[in-house]
């Protein structure tokens, strides 16, 4: 008879689809559908069993803790049960185990638990149970995880029966203590002065602290400590105007009272604002056809120039250092940089540059010729110069007091013949008028005499020159045709003489071209002109 109990028990215990099956073992799978079935124990979950989990709630990542999970009711005799634990998503998470203590009552099968064998439950007075030692390994990733299970309390009649009570556990949360960064989540680029903003959920975790690393998290530095909740947080941090700019920044997210509790954001990109350091100076007044250099040094990532010349771009000028040659006239104006980089574009102090023009001549008298007594007007005209100055010039000799553009003489005299230039000068130079030839012309009368000068040859001339003249020669002077001084003959001569045609400097034969000699006899002068040959 005992024999027969026993092998119906067996086979109740064997067509059993939930907790006890095949020679009373347990099998998985049944946590969220329960122990019926296939005419296997009560159809629904009844109260009169009572499902229990013992143990912390709070736990700290890739840490093991031990539960006890207990079966009660106030009749049956044997209990089994089926544990898993689920992520938010039904997924298995973490690792289900158990001690060596039950390593004869539990076992562990497709990532869940159940009972090895039943278990006879005790008399704890008013109700009996069942009790087993299980263990989760918490898995490394930080939230809330569920524990779910089932439990059997078989009333051992060794029959499936409505008698065998099921029930769930009660929903049990429990909390993976940690940080999950929500963001930044990539590497990104900030400048400084920007806001980075940090957002995280925490788990089981109050006061946290923000670290910050220059260095890819070699060292620390704590940035702020801050009173946050249980779910998602926010803080925004300012990076200061003066941080070293590079690539291996990043903040660690901690809790406050385990560091390593946290999380890190990844690397980030910090670079300088766009920054002038050094203005443009201006290089002033600058001449006509010379150079003007005006340079910018400034700090940024990724930095480009622009020059500009009264607000316009000049082609090509991208770099730091602007440099004008050959200046002329319309490049006056106000020039300045805009630097670009990848914390914004700033634009330069501007720079004034005011090129001078170099005298220029437009307009000058032709040769004249005036009777003697007459007035004589000389002129030049040059371009608009409000610096310029003026000096006339009478065979290569300064005249005292002619410093206009025009040149006059009231009463004009025989002496007043000669070749005349004017010098206009300003601060970017100098330059000469062409020789304009004034010849007076003596008022001829019945006392007037003639010419004194009887013969010049020849004509064109050569190394020589001979000359034949009524009265000996005071002195000569020999000009070109630029009004410059060739030759000073200094010592009397006399009324036929032979003058040499040289080259003060090289000694040798003068070029060719018009030269004009001035003979100084019995106080008046006479102006002659000489043609040299080519050679």
């Amino acid at each position: 008879m005992t024999s027969r109990f026993h092998l119906t028990l067996l086979i109740a215990f064997a067509t059993c689809t939930v907790q006890f099956y095949a020679y009373m073992e347990g099998i998985t799978g049944r946590t969220s559908v329960g122990c019926s079935g296939n005419g296997c124990h009560a159809n629904q979950p009844n109260n009169l069993t009572t499902v229990l989990l013992e143990g912390q709630q709070t736990l700290d990542p890739n840490t093991i803790y031990t539960f006890t999970l207990k079966v009660r009711n106030s009749s049956a005799i044997y209990a089994g049960f089926n544990l898993t634990a689920l992520d938010s998503k039904n997924q298995p998470a973490g690792m289900l185990q158990y001690p060596s203590t039950e390593n004869q009552y539990v076992k562990s099968q497709n990532g869940e638990l159940t009972h090895r064998t039943r278990r006879t439950m005790s008399n704890q007075g008013t109700y009996r149970e069942a009790s087993w030692q299980v263990q989760w390994r918490a898995p490394e990733t930080p939230g809330r995880y569920t524990l779910r299970a089932v439990g059997l309390a078989a009333d051992g009649d060794g029959r499936s029966s409505a008698a065998d009570l099921w029930n769930f556990l009660p929903t049990t949360t429990v909390t993976v203590r940690g940080i999950i960064l929500d963001t930044p989540t990539q590497s990104a680029s900030f400048c400084s002065g920007d806001t980075v903003t940090l957002r995280w959920t925490s788990y089981g975790i109050t006061t946290t602290t923000i670290l910050y690393s220059s260095n890819s998290g070699q060292s620390w530095i704590p940035a702020a400590t801050i009173e946050a909740q249980d779910g998602s947080n926010t803080y925004r941090y300012t990076i200061p105007q003066n941080v070293s700019a590079g690539s291996n920044h990043m903040f660690r997210i901690a809790s406050a009272d385990n560091e390593l509790l946290g999380t890190n954001t990844p690397t980030l990109t910090i670079n300088p604002r766009t920054t002038i350091r050094t203005q443009p100076q201006s290089p002033g007044n600058v001449c006509e056809g010379g150079t003007a250099t005006m340079s910018v040094s400034a700090t940024g990532a990724s930095l480009t120039y622009q020059w500009t010349h009264n607000g316009s771009p000049i082609p090509g000028a991208t770099s730091a250092q602007l440099t004008l040659s050959n200046l002329v006239v319309n490049q006056s104006g106000n020039y300045a940089c805009v630097i670009t980089g990848a914390c914004g574009s700033v634009t330069s102090a501007s720079v004034s540059v005011v090129v001078r023009p170099k005298p220029r001549l437009l307009s000058q008298s032709a040769d004249t010729t005036v009777t003697e007594n007459e007035a004589a007007e000389l002129y030049i005209t040059i371009a608009d110069d409000s610096t310029a100055t003026y000096q006339w010039l009478k065979n290569g000799t300064a005249i005292n007091g002619a410093t206009t553009t025009r040149f006059s003489i009231p009463r004009t005299t025989l002496s007043d013949s000669g070749i005349y230039t004017a010098r206009i000068s300003n601060s970017c130079g100098s330059i000469m008028s062409e020789p304009i030839r004034l010849h007076i012309r003596q008022v001829t009368s019945v006392e007037t005499e003639l010419s004194p000068i009887k013969q010049i040859y020849p004509q064109p001339a050569g190394e020589h020159v001979s000359v034949t003249v009524s009265r000996p020669i005071d002195h000569a002077v020999l000009y070109d045709q630029s009004g410059r001084i060739v030759t000073v003959w200094q010592e009397p001569l006399d009324e036929r003489c032979t003058l040499s045609l040289q080259d003060p400097t090289t000694g040798g034969r003068l070029s060719a071209g018009m030269y004009v000699l001035i003979l100084s006899i019995a106080g008046n002068t006479h102006s002659i002109p000489i043609v040299i040959a080519p050679y």
